[in-house]
């Protein structure tokens, strides 16, 4: 007797905290509040066939309804079940008569005696909702539920939108191209009203990530960084309650989405086989596209300052200053070096925030003769091009051109910097091969000229040439032309130290020899068998430590009418005409006159 009073106490106390019904819409009216411990108890026995609603519940026609007020705290709740045995029952959470989008929370036997605890109901206080039961019919009869804190099933926070778990400091992921790690394992999770219906990630257990964009992002990349599952995501923006895809979800491990700056979204992550469970470990990755990337040469104007980021650049093609080729990043620009003489450069690296807003903690350089290959041959660097960052690096004798600069960092010290590449000095004006000094014309008089400059801030040839080595000296070039009738020049006088040489042609940039009597001559010298009438250079150079002014005399050799024993004078002749005869200009003579 006491059993069945108690029973009737219990059946007395459930209508008063919940309503149930065959019909949805009628159980909804006259909701009141339930909480832990509460057990209400319904049987389905002579429930019609669910044929008036445009969605039965999960296709079984025997349906049922317990609505409810909770009156809770927010959080996740279970439900102790018991009911008839002899057929499969489902059962569904939701907070209106639609059950179309709802998750099946359980789909399985009941016992009548050993309660089945049903979690992931994720309650907030205040809130009306609806419990579905379904069955096939057949197999009507008692099902009683109890609310219980969760035992068996103890869901993570962020197994609801709400709860979602903040990735990146503060829930702010920042462009730099570094992978912000979330994981999870989804026996831990639940399926989730907000929950996106494509793929399976709408029909399972679900894990929610957010974050907020900076003000530099392009693109966010999500890939599988280690999972156990074949994880299926979706990345969303609009808010809890009112989310959309971006784009579309994704399993394929590795997905890139365009978003926008300064925006929030939310990510979520189920399984390919909805409900299976297992763990994930995801990269989400913020990116901008960097300017001069891969070898995309941008363009730098001489003198002025540029803002620019090794941020999310890709690897540099060759490793300058031992950069990794496959992990590290450059950038590339190029520049010109206009007019027609050697210059000195000066490349000014400076930390900067024009770009992404942080600095590069390391700045690697390389200046390269074209495209993103072959670095500057016979330049000298005055610097510290690989660590270049907060200093000013030097590239002396850089010849007219266009030229490549490539910036690059390590891989956790990418980010912004200020380049200004200027144009310092100026060597002399007959400094290259191609700008010699020709306006000097040698008499036929037997007369010296005086030829002067000066070998400072000159460069070093890109050939060897002399014994004196013109790829190490500063040279600086003079060109002469014969007079028809000379056979030679000599050279005397010489002055500032400077080593002379006289070449076989006047081609430029590289004559195709020189004469072994004037061969980085310091001292008087003369050549013979030269052509009349033919132009040469002339090489002054000397070691850059002794750069200075200087001067030197040349005389074109125009030998004497009567300079071979063959075309002697007759002196008697010249006296009588008062000619005048000399030996200037002669030359040695090994033949015998016989008078």
């Amino acid at each position: 007797m006491r059993n069945y009073l108690h029973l009737l106490l219990l059946l007395l106390s459930i209508n008063l905290v919940a309503q149930t019904d065959d019909d949805c819409a009628t159980a909804l009216v006259g909701v009141t509040g339930v909480n832990t411990g509460t057990m209400i108890t319904d049987n389905t026995t002579g429930y019609l066939e669910e044929g008036d609603y445009l969605v039965p519940l999960f296709g079984q026609t025997i349906s049922g309804y317990t609505a409810f007020t909770w009156s809770g705290g927010d959080g996740f709740f279970s439900i102790n079940v018991t009911g008839i045995a002899t057929d499969e029952w489902n059962i569904s959470l939701s907070q209106d008569c639609d059950f179309s989008t709802s998750a099946s929370l359980y789909q399985g036997l009941l016992d009548p005696v050993l309660a089945t605890e049903v979690g992931c109901l994720y309650l907030e206080g205040g809130v009306d909702y609806v419990i579905g039961y379904s069955t096939d019919s057949g197999n009507e009869g008692n099902i009683e539920f109890e609310f219980i804190f969760p035992i068996a099933i103890a869901p993570a926070a962020n197994a609801v939108c709400s709860g979602a778990e903040l990735v990146g400091p503060g829930g702010i992921i920042t462009t730099n191209c570094e992978a912000n790690n979330i994981s999870g394992d989804l026996d831990m999770a639940c399926p989730s009203e907000d929950a996106p219906t494509c793929l399976d990630i709408g029909s399972g257990p679900v894990f929610w990530y957010m974050f907020t964009t900076d003000a530099n992002v392009e693109e966010i990349n999500i890939a599988i960084n280690g999972s156990a599952i074949t994880p299926q995501v979706a990345l969303l923006d609009g808010g809890c309650g009112s989310l959309t895809i971006v784009d579309a979800c994704d399993d394929s491990g590795d997905v890139t989405f365009a978003v926008s700056a300064n925006t929030d979204y939310w990510v979520a992550v189920g399984e390919e086989s909805a409900g299976a469970g297992g763990s994930f470990s995801l990269d989400i990755t913020a990116s901008l596209t960097a300017v001069g990337d891969d070898c995309e040469i941008e363009s730098l104007t001489l003198g002025a300052a540029l803002d620019g980021s090794t941020t999310c650049a890709s690897a540099p093609t060759d490793g300058f200053c031992s950069l990794s080729t496959t992990n590290d990043h450059a950038v590339y620009y190029d520049f010109t070096v206009t007019g027609s003489d050697n210059v000195d450069l000066s490349v000014e690296m400076a930390g900067g925030t024009g770009v992404t807003g942080t600095s590069a903690t390391d700045i690697v350089i390389e200046i390269y003769e074209s495209g993103c290959a072959d670095a500057l041959p016979n330049i000298s660097t005055l610097g510290t091009p690989c660590s270049a960052l907060g200093v000013t690096t030097t590239y002396e004798c850089v010849p007219p051109g266009t030229y490549t600069l490539a910036i690059g960092s390590p891989a956790t010290t990418a980010g912004d910097f200020v380049v200004t590449v200027s144009q310092l000095v100026v060597g002399p004006a007959n400094d290259a091969c191609a700008n010699a000094d020709a306006l000097v014309a040698l008499t036929d008089d037997c007369t010296t000229v005086e030829l002067s400059g000066t070998t400072v801030d000159a460069c070093p040839e890109g050939f060897t040439g002399p014994t004196c080595g013109y790829d190490a000296q500063s040279v600086v070039w003079h060109e002469i032309t014969l007079p028809v009738d000379a056979i030679g020049v000599e050279i005397s006088n010489i002055t500032g130290g400077v080593a002379i040489t006289l070449f076989t042609d006047n081609v430029c940039p590289t004559p195709a020899g020189f004469f072994a009597g004037l061969d980085c001559a310091t001292l008087d010298g003369m050549v013979v068998g030269m052509t009349g009438g033919n132009s040469y250079l002339i090489g002054v150079s000397t070691d850059e430590a002794l750069e200075s002014a200087y001067t030197f005399d040349v005389l074109a050799i125009v030998p004497p009418m009567n300079d071979d024993c063959a075309t002697a004078l007759d002196i008697t002749a010249d006296a009588a005409t008062g000619a005048v005869s000399n030996n200037n200009c002669a030359t040695a003579d090994d033949n015998v006159c016989t008078f």
